[in-house]
């Protein structure tokens, strides 16, 4: 779907269809209006370009901004990109983002919301992260937490799911910081993964890694984030 009009159009469609009121305003709010990416945004690794639903290029790691924020990653290969922002206390961050399934073959596709204090990587401490993981034919639910390597990660909880359209979510609670996932559009939150920071955490990530294997011979995949918002730590965060 191609979204049309103006910004209080599109928002109002898009609120309706993930049937979410939207009401509040923070500084790492980012709907992916338009075709560029916001400024308040660093990419660590990887580029701008045109996705693509057929590429098989060896490699690629972009993302695309055409009123959301589309993220493609080849066989091991890594997005991360960043925003320098503090949750407040009492308050958490929430994406919405759809993960694609690369089909049996393939596994170890993931896709993460992190909080951490360190601007080069998601994974050095103090570090959270709460996230999904395509395990072979299914989807795993993942929590993880400080200086982890990707393919040696901890999987502090973890659950087989069947969605593919998520909330994921992180509060804090002084120097509580906890990872959630939602899979019913937020009526209800899954606590997967908890953690107390020595300070403050500073930044906001998402981290794409592509498959190890590309399962059904198809396209890289393409992962897609409809907007990242902030709010308070209530069951409704807005």
């Amino acid at each position: 779907m191609r979204w049309s009009g103006d910004t209080i159009a599109r928002r109002n469609i898009e609120h309706s269809l993930f049937r979410r009121p939207y009401t509040t305003s923070t500084a790492v709010d980012d709907e992916f209006i338009g075709t560029s990416l916001d400024p308040k945004w660093t990419v660590v690794s990887g580029s701008a370009g045109t996705v693509s639903l057929l590429d098989t290029t060896a490699g690629v790691a972009r993302y695309q901004v055409v009123d959301r924020l589309l993220v493609q990653v080849a066989p091991s290969a890594l997005l991360t990109m960043r925003q320098d922002y503090t949750i407040p206390d009492g308050g958490s961050v929430v994406a919405a983002v759809e993960v694609p399934w690369v089909g049996s073959g393939g596994d170890n596709g993931r896709f993460y919301l992190w909080a951490n204090t360190d601007d080069t990587s998601p994974t050095v401490a103090d570090a959270i992260g709460t996230g999904i993981e395509q395990d072979g034919g299914l989807f795993e639910l993942q929590g993880l937490t400080d200086a982890i390597s990707i393919t040696g990660g901890v999987e502090i909880t973890a659950r087989d799911i069947a969605s593919d359209l998520l909330y994921l979510r992180i509060t804090r609670s002084g120097l509580l910081y906890r990872g959630w996932v939602s899979t019913n559009l937020g009526r209800s939150w899954s606590i997967i993964v908890n953690k107390t920071a020595a300070a403050a955490l500073t930044n906001v990530w998402f981290y794409a890694l592509g498959p190890s294997a590309l399962g059904l011979n198809g396209g890289n995949p393409i992962y897609t984030v409809y907007w990242i918002r902030g709010g308070d730590d209530n069951l409704d965060p807005w």
